[in-house]
């Protein structure tokens, strides 16, 4: 049984397999969190265009249908954490440009696929740590996210094509080096692989950043390494 409160409506840790169908139209705030479900179907909140928040975390979900968000446009904060999402795709998320935080956080995405930011022109946080995540392709448009974060991951690499600077880039645990002539140590070998870098492929048009370079190095590197990297810049 679910539990209503004005324009919010809990139905969390109620052992629902599907989604209830006679949720109230007019709600602003949805809990479904700490369920069994493992499927969303194509218009699954049609009837909630006042929607704003939705908890989906600690379910079973490995896929969402095509147009699972219709008419939700107006979802600012959409929590899919703690679910068994193996793939990011794009059409997942299309229309919610009201969107501010996105939470992926604990699930077993393997790819986020290239363009799934396309359209979420308002997202400040997005969150994809602890995962499987070896490489994330994205592009970054007006606004810029405020938070990235793909933290505990077992990210290899990672390029993000970026229109604009973001405020706070969180790729823990790579360690970050900003230098205006970057270049790998020549006395000591390393896979290239284990490299995580962002690539600024619009930055030369902005003069301020001209001469900057943006790399993410692994902790697997040595201390010595390490230091001779930090000396040369």
């Amino acid at each position: 049984m679910c539990l209503c409160v004005a324009d919010a409506v809990s139905c969390s840790s109620t052992g629902l397999t599907k989604l209830p169908m006679s949720l109230p139209t007019f709600s602003i705030s949805l809990d479904l969190s700490h369920n069994y479900l493992f499927y969303l179907s194509a218009g699954s909140f049609e009837r909630m265009p006042r929607l704003e928040n939705l908890r989906l975390a600690n379910n079973q979900l490995t896929n969402l249908g095509d147009g699972v968000f219709q008419n939700a446009s107006g979802l600012r904060f959409l929590d899919l954490s703690s679910n068994k999402l193996h793939v990011v795709e794009q059409r997942y998320f299309h229309g919610l440009w009201r969107l501010e935080e996105l939470l992926l956080y604990n699930n077993k995405i393997t790819q986020v696929e290239s363009g799934m930011l396309t359209g979420l022109s308002s997202l400040k946080k997005l969150k994809l740590g602890v995962n499987a995540t070896r490489e994330v392709n994205v592009t970054v448009s007006l606004p810029p996210p405020e938070s990235f974060n793909t933290g505990y991951t077992t990210l290899l690499g990672c390029a993000v094509t970026m229109i604009l600077i973001l405020m706070y880039l969180y790729l823990t645990p790579c360690r970050c080096s900003c230098c205006k002539q970057p270049k790998p140590p020549s006395t000591t070998t390393y896979d290239p692989s284990s490299l995580s870098s962002v690539f600024t492929s619009s930055i030369r048009e902005n003069k301020a950043y001209s001469d900057k370079h943006v790399a993410f190095l692994e902790p697997m590197m040595t201390p010595e390494i390490t230091e001779e990297w930090t000396q040369d810049n």
